[in-house]
């Protein structure tokens, strides 16, 4: 039977129990893996706590004897997309820890935790009034860009030589 992901929302308070949230190996993470653990440990200064203060809201997901899983965040933005300002609806930031990444192996793919915090934040994204979803992605986060163009995200044109890449996804169709 698969673990069904618990989701509870992110608030201040359990800032303490993200401490030693790793989604890359402990040894030698990549850059962008670090970067997603400060986030959500609340270090630097564009933070979780910032974030929530700019309206971003952030899920906790949690498997089997309530062990966080990963997290992710949504929060509304606007992009310049050909000359045009566009609002959309954003994912700040999602990750999963790293000994979780490609669980549970039984049964399908669609049951591993990457798929269902996607589908759950997809259909929390579905709520707000834009036609877009946007996020950002490491250029060298190979793993999140398939995941990505797995749920209809498309890479923009931008700069090769940008750090991240802009991927954009339809929800819905123009009113």
């Amino acid at each position: 039977m698969p673990c069904i992901l618990e989701v509870e929302e992110f608030s201040q308070e359990l800032l303490p129990e993200m401490q030693g949230f790793r989604c890359g190996p402990a040894i030698d993470p990549m850059q962008y893996e670090t970067a997603l653990d400060r986030w959500i440990e609340g270090a630097g200064d564009r933070n979780v706590i910032w974030s929530m203060s700019k309206g971003t809201r952030v899920w906790l997901y949690y498997g089997d004897n309530d062990t966080l899983v990963g997290y992710a965040s949504l929060g509304e933005s606007a992009w310049s997309i050909d000359g045009a300002r566009l609002g959309i609806a954003m994912i700040p930031a999602l990750a999963i820890q790293h000994q979780y990444r490609s669980l549970p192996a039984d049964g399908p793919k669609e049951n591993q935790y990457a798929h269902q915090i996607m589908r759950d934040i997809l259909h929390k994204a579905a709520q707000l009034p834009h036609e877009f979803v946007g996020l950002l992605v490491d250029r060298e986060n190979t793993r999140a860009q398939a995941l990505y163009c797995h749920y209809r995200f498309v890479p923009l044109s931008d700069d090769p030589n940008a750090p991240r890449v802009r991927m954009l996804r339809r929800q819905r169709e123009p009113q």
